[in-house]
């Protein structure tokens, strides 16, 4: 059995899905191919896509049943598609990704780096690559050669693995990592990774979560049936090629290690990389015969684990403090044990005494056996001269009586140490488990003139919180400062007005700080309400929620395209970066597709569709090689001509006026225009600006067409330019936020600028009218509970209409455009 979570992290919001992540069931034909499961790191969501998709059909397609051989060629071929698929201006930034395969229990892992994985067994976490393997730049770019690293790994019950992007090792350590797999399904369990992640400030991650049990009764796992399905790799067996032995073992399973060389028709991975990680064992007979007598082994119980305590308790309570109590008083008194010596060995006492002084008997030792005896006399007797006057130990003979030491021995001080650097550990430790203070604890701080005032204590030190008696009092003076800056007229000044608001919803807040009784919670609260409705009113915020939900996508990414939305009477299209088509809708819920990538179109291949435009003849499509396709009425596709595509160098943004076809191009320093012609744009291009003018708009990110043209730029302003001129644009009036738009619309039949201000969850209107010409006159907030305006991909505006259609990651909604009063705009 096999749970399965996945989830993402993408602009610092958790997700429970990701284009990068994919896991494949395997066809009943190809079971014993087992399940497979891809994760991707970095790149676009479209590379990712393109990554997995590539590997999942290739490694389902290989001819041989070789698992290690269909892994290594799906991962190697896929590296290949996404590099050699990489758009015009896209480079391929794929810089990691793992593949799994599950069979028969076994778990087969192939990563191209950089990618992490993680692997949890009995407690104990282990980590691919280690920590001494890191690389240092986790943002390489795709290297087709690159080495792909192989392992296997038998699984157990209760095994969990974790497959994740190298975010994930920069964020969390691996102790939090462990916490967080235990007790949780596997799906609670990544998401609460990116989470964390999250609230640490990260922006991006990939993990997948695999928890196997029941392993041994149940043969070979299923990937594909776990609701939340993905993949990553756990190291194990490296596979090596077989002239690369002996067999370097890393893995879990070493009994049936597998060459590379085995791989038929591919090239043997190279190997640079053999991961050894800690904690991880090859596994012989003798040590699953031994991990089978521990899993059948009785656990104690809770009386027999006190019953084994005594002898440890006596040694500690009993012994050490002996031992120590005598060190102590040796080393304060100055003893020390008497040095033992070696006994002398029995000897026959002599018949006749010999010299009886310590100097003869060395001379005797030394100068040994006499060889001339007296003649008619006895041989003398042997004398055990060998411990005799010897100069054993500090030039002092033994026999001689050795002074006291007044020191004690090198041991003694040795022990004392130890024992005192126990006591030390032991203070320390109480000391850390001790309760520290909150961080927020309230201290009674005497004031020199008056009764003690509490107190916060703060990293900046003491910052004074009101009493409840002073909660009607900061009301009161809350509610009089709100009361004056709604009678200021408009002549005094915006600006200070919306000053003394803050400070009358600081008052407030204070106030609701101070009742402690609650008493006056309803007043605050609706004084509050009051302040943000008139700060709203000054900013000419209006509030919208969408009138309809034209669709709901199943991934998020859709429409990550140049231009991907744009409106035709009733007709909407919409592209889909995911699923590489166009869209259109013209009743919600029903979008009809009307070309998509691999189509052919005349003699041309459709790729990578990245922008959609309306013009009054028909609306065009063009992909990222540049092709431009009509959709005429019938819904057909044309393929229309067009030359001078060569000089484009990294076109960002397209649009129409009077059918002609305009192209803003920051890294060629121009907007190029295209003249119609009946079989497309045949002629080559002009530049639209003026050369004589030294105009730069290498910043420019988008730009909208009604005659004049307006070019968004990257700091948030905006350049006007009328017959190929620069004319002057400045934005006015606009209070808060500072501007940071990333998209612009209008049309001739507007008379304002629309600004997608994602950053700030915002569109914002600006006036467009002579007289008047870049005054703020309102902004639009989103009044869902969801963060839709935080993902503005697509915008356009009808006035006439009173229709502002919205293309987020995974929605397209329509919304009613307030009125605006008359005189209300400037």
């Amino acid at each position: 059995m096999v749970d399965t979570g996945q989830a993402s992290l993408r602009g610092g919001t958790p997700r429970h899905d990701s284009p990068r992540i994919h896991v494949a069931q395997a066809p009943t034909a190809q079971a014993a191919l087992g399940d497979f499961a891809v994760v991707v790191q970095g790149g676009t969501d479209r590379q990712g896509r393109a990554f997995v998709n590539a590997a999942t059909s290739t490694y389902y397609a290989a001819e041989s049943n070789d698992i290690a051989a269909a892994l290594v060629s799906s991962m190697r071929q896929a590296s290949y598609s996404v590099a050699m698929a990489a758009g015009p201006g896209e480079a391929s930034a794929v810089v990691g990704a793992t593949g799994a395969v599950i069979a028969d229990g076994v778990v087969y892992i192939a990563q191209v780096m950089p990618t992490q994985v993680y692997f949890l067994r009995n407690g104990t976490i282990n980590a691919l690559p280690s920590e001494r393997e890191l690389d240092a730049d986790d943002e390489s770019d795709l290297d087709v050669e690159q080495e792909i690293d192989l392992f296997r790994a038998r699984l157990e019950d209760g095994d969990c693995l974790v497959l994740a992007s190298t975010d994930i090792r920069h964020e969390l350590t691996e102790r939090e990592i462990r916490g967080m797999l235990r007790r949780r399904s596997a799906q609670e369990s990544a998401y609460d990774m990116c989470a964390l992640i999250a609230q640490r400030g990260g922006q991006r991650c990939e993990v997948l979560v695999v928890q196997f049990t029941d392993i041994s009764a149940r043969g070979a796992p299923a990937m594909g049936s776990a609701p939340h399905a993905t993949g990553d790799t756990l190291p194990t067996d490296v596979l090596m090629p077989e002239d690369a032995a002996p067999v370097h073992q890393t893995g879990l399973d070493t009994r049936t290690p597998v060459a590379a060389s085995q791989l038929p028709g591919r090239q043997e991975p190279s190997l640079g990389r053999q991961l050894d990680p800690p904690g991880i064992h090859g596994f012989d007979d003798q040590a699953d015969m031994a991990r089978d007598r521990m899993r059948t082994a009785p656990r104690r119980t809770l009386a027999q684990r006190i019953l084994a305590l005594p002898v440890t308790l006596i040694t500690l309570i009993v012994v050490l403090p002996m031992v120590g109590v005598r060190a102590l008083v040796d080393l304060v008194a100055g003893r020390g044990r008497r040095a033992r010596h070696r006994p002398e060995p029995a000897a026959p006492q002599p018949s006749d005494q010999l010299d009886d002084d310590w100097g003869s008997l060395r001379d005797l030792r030394a100068t040994g056996p006499r060889t001339q005896q007296s003649a008619g006399g006895p041989p003398p007797p042997a004398r055990p001269l060998e411990y005799v006057g010897a100069d054993l130990q500090g030039h002092r003979d033994p026999l001689l009586v050795r002074r006291r030491r007044s020191f004690p021995g090198p041991g003694t001080l040795l022990f004392a140490l130890s024992l005192a650097l126990l006591v030390v550990m032991a203070v320390v430790l109480i000391l850390r488990n001790s309760p520290a203070p909150a961080d927020n604890a309230l201290v009674e701080t005497p004031e020199p003139d008056g009764p003690a005032t509490t107190a916060a204590v703060t990293p900046g030190g003491f910052r004074p919180i009101p009493s409840s008696s002073q909660a009607t009092e900061l009301l009161t003076q809350a509610e009089d400062l709100f009361r004056e800056a709604q009678d200021r007229g408009p002549a005094e000044g915006r600006a200070a007005t919306l000053l003394m608001l803050r400070d009358a919803e600081d008052l407030a807040n204070q106030a609701l700080a101070a009742d402690t009784a609650r008493l006056l919670v309803q007043d605050i609260n609706r004084l509050l309400d009051d302040i943000t409705r008139e700060e709203e009113r000054i900013n000419r915020v209006y509030k919208i929620v969408p009138s309809s939900t034209i669709d709901e996508f199943d991934s998020a990414g859709i429409g990550g395209a140049v231009e991907a939305l744009d409106v035709r009477l009733d007709s909407k299209y919409v592209i889909d970066a995911i699923s590489d088509q166009l869209l259109s809708y013209e009743t919600a819920r029903q979008g009809e597709s009307l070309l998509r990538k691999g189509d052919v179109v005349g003699s041309v291949t459709v790729q990578d569709l990245i922008a959609v435009i309306d013009r009054s003849l028909s609306p065009i499509v063009i992909d990222n090689r540049y092709n431009i396709f009509s959709i005429d009425e019938s819904d057909t596709a044309r393929l229309l001509r067009i030359t001078g595509t060569e000089e484009w160098r990294t076109p960002v943004a397209f649009d129409n006026f009077n059918n002609n076809l305009y192209v803003l191009d920051p890294g060629a320093n121009t907007i190029f225009k295209y003249q119609w012609t009946a079989g497309g744009y045949e002629l080559g291009p002009t530049s639209y600006l003026d050369a004589r003018d030294a105009i730069d708009i290498s910043g420019a990110i988008d730009f909208a067409i009604d005659g004049d043209i307006f070019v968004l730029v990257d700091d948030g302003s905006i350049l006007r330019f009328r017959g190929g001129s620069e004319i002057g644009f400045t934005i006015a009036g606009l209070e808060g936020d500072a501007l940071r738009a990333s998209r612009i619309f209008t049309d001739p039949e507007s008379e304002s600028l629309y600004l997608a201000d994602v950053a700030n969850k915002r569109i914002v209107e600006i006036d467009k009218r002579e007289g008047t010409a870049g005054a703020f006159v309102r902004q639009f907030k989103y009044a869902g509970s969801d963060d839709f305006f935080g993902d503005i991909r697509g915008l356009w505006v009808s006035e006439i209409d009173g229709r502002l259609i919205v293309l987020g990651k995974d929605k397209l909604r329509q919304f009613v455009l307030p009125r605006l009063a008359d005189g209300a705009g400037a």
